[in-house]
């Protein structure tokens, strides 16, 4: 570990070279030569240089870096180039914020040269030997500068602005408002509308405070005034390129243009190559697809992989064949996930029952009394489409109608009539009759794929009795999948008991994937008991 008694020779063991083979690299030749120097395009259309480090120096400085990571400790304030921190950890800090004032620093790295970087290891609380900091300033500095596209770039950038951190945290909390720096990019936000603080608008041109603006200069940057902006409440409010109204979240306008590119791809690979090349230049080994990957990437990073806009998306990309895919869940989800499922929490479960209904025919016309005793399960999707399994009407003799009811409301009975029904499929598709308002609803998963070893949940009444309350989740795995006349059936390793006909299968997003259809049989002959049939669920797929 670097220590305030580290020597340069100590330092170069510990980069797991010698101090003469450590000089040779950086005094040698001029060390541009180390350098490979490209440009990438930003989203503005400009271009931002970036200089790579050869091999041998690149593996020089991730050994410093990993030395000086033991030393720093980052200021909660700063949310990138930091583990377990990032662009969807910055903008948390400012939803639902009356008023978000976002400016950038000026040449960020540029503004961080030699002597400041040899200036702040000498200093405390690091107290580095001088001549050890001067030896690290070399390894990490080009030109007298941080190199945008070496490793240790980042975090020394982070070590140098911490004072500034500290500064502008105290200024927030004196007026009251949120602080965060990703990089160069600061944000302040605030719980009511402010002008003349931290900022100011001039005619129509916000103009940072005269406070701020000493603050960031006395440490040694600048403000780029082009980009400082702010917006309020009944705006788009964008930090770090994420939306923070309500939620964190991505712009439509960016999932409008991925589907539009996925679009593109399907209607031929090469071709929508060419035209993407067409478009944007630059290096025509860029493939679209790799760049439509990595949107789809950062939207389920943002938006969480178990929603559906990242799932569709997903789906369509790997339906396109190619040898790269999108990670889709939930087959591929980590296990402690799988087991904490989603609905388990008082809050989820509470919905879930609330789109789940008990089917019961008690004082149908025209039915005797065991097809009255018939029960099943129902549930409702969008649209108030009420599904259930068609067998349970079979069994009830198929009367035309049914009634319905909340397990913890039980007196509170709805009267429904079959709209659609499939014997094929084994779905009937009910319809309240006479009610009006609207009533939650489940949603169908976008990706209905399911893999042996896929995670599962049935939620309906098995056995119900008098004085139950609540919907019983039956967890359970799926170990085949079956094709019975042209339908996809799905059997899992857990019972499917009378009742629980007609319940929505989900996954642990509670999203509905298909549907109880089957359930084992004994039957018994002397003294020859077998089981007969099958416990599965039919796919969503063949959702009316």
């Amino acid at each position: 570990m670097i220590q305030p008694t580290t020597s340069p020779s100590d330092l170069a063991s510990l980069l797991g070279t010698t101090h003469s083979k450590l000089n040779y690299t950086l005094y040698s030749f001029p060390l541009e030569y180390s350098y490979t120097k490209f440009t990438i395009e930003k989203k503005n259309g400009s271009s931002r240089q970036i200089r790579a480090p050869n091999p041998k120096l690149k593996i020089i400085q991730k050994r410093l870096k990993n030395h000086l990571e033991k030393l720093y400790r980052p200021h909660s304030a700063a949310t990138a180039f930091v583990a377990g921190r990032g662009i969807v950890d910055n903008a948390k800090r400012h939803i639902k914020r009356e008023c978000v004032f976002n400016l950038d620093l000026d040449s960020f790295f540029d503004y961080i040269h030699f002597g400041r970087v040899k200036g702040l290891l000498v200093a405390p609380p690091y107290n580095l030997r001088d001549d050890t900091a001067k030896l690290i300033a070399h390894i990490c500095c080009l030109n007298g500068r941080l190199p945008q596209g070496a490793p240790t770039s980042p975090l020394i950038s982070n070590m140098v602005a911490r004072s500034l951190d500290h500064k502008l945290s105290r200024l927030a909390k004196k007026y009251k408002a949120r602080y965060s720096r990703y990089a160069d990019d600061i944000t302040f936000s605030f719980q009511k509308k402010t002008d003349g603080i931290i900022f100011h608008v001039d005619e129509g041109v916000v103009k940072p405070s005269v406070e701020l603006v000493d603050i960031i200069e006395n440490a040694g940057f600048l403000i780029n005034i082009r980009k400082t902006r702010v917006q309020y409440y009944d705006q788009r409010q964008v930090v770090t390129g994420l939306k923070v109204n309500s939620v964190v979240n991505v712009d439509r306008r960016y999932i409008r243009t991925t589907r539009a590119m996925l679009f593109s791809l399907s209607q031929g690979v090469e071709s929508a190559n060419m035209k993407f090349f067409e478009k944007v230049g630059g290096d025509p080994e860029r493939r679209l697809e790799n760049v439509v990957h990595g949107r789809i990437a950062f939207i389920g990073m943002v938006k969480g992989r178990g929603g559906s806009v990242y799932q569709t998306l997903s789906q369509k990309f790997n339906d396109l064949g190619l040898d790269i895919q999108s990670p889709i869940g939930p087959a591929e989800i980590k296990d402690e996930l799988e087991q904490k499922l989603h609905f388990y929490s008082y809050k989820n479960r509470a919905r879930l029952q609330r789109c789940v209904w008990v089917v019961d025919f008690g004082g149908v016309p025209g039915l005797d009394m065991d097809q009255e005793l018939v029960q099943g399960t129902a549930f409702m999707i969008g649209g108030q489409r009420i599904l259930t399994s068609a067998h349970t009407f079979a069994k009830a003799g198929n009367p035309v109608q049914c009634k319905l009811y909340l397990v913890n409301e039980p007196g509170k009975k709805y009267s429904a009539e079959v709209v659609n029904i499939n014997n094929n499929s084994d779905i009937a598709e009910l319809k309240l009759i006479n009610v009006d308002g609207s009533f939650p609803v489940l949603k169908v998963a976008p990706n209905l794929k399911t893999n042996t070893g896929y995670k599962v949940s049935i939620a309906g009444f098995p056995q119900l009795q008098p004085g139950h309350q609540s919907v019983a989740i039956t967890p359970c795995t799926v170990i085949n999948t079956l094709n019975i006349s042209s339908h996809r059936y799905i059997e899992v390793d857990t019972p499917i008991q009378g009742g629980s006909s007609g319940s929505p299968v989900l996954n642990v997003y509670m999203q509905v994937v298909g549907m109880a259809a089957m359930g084992v049989s004994v039957t018994k002959d002397g003294e020859d008991v077998q089981l007969e049939g099958t416990n599965a669920f039919v796919s969503a797929v063949h959702f009316p």
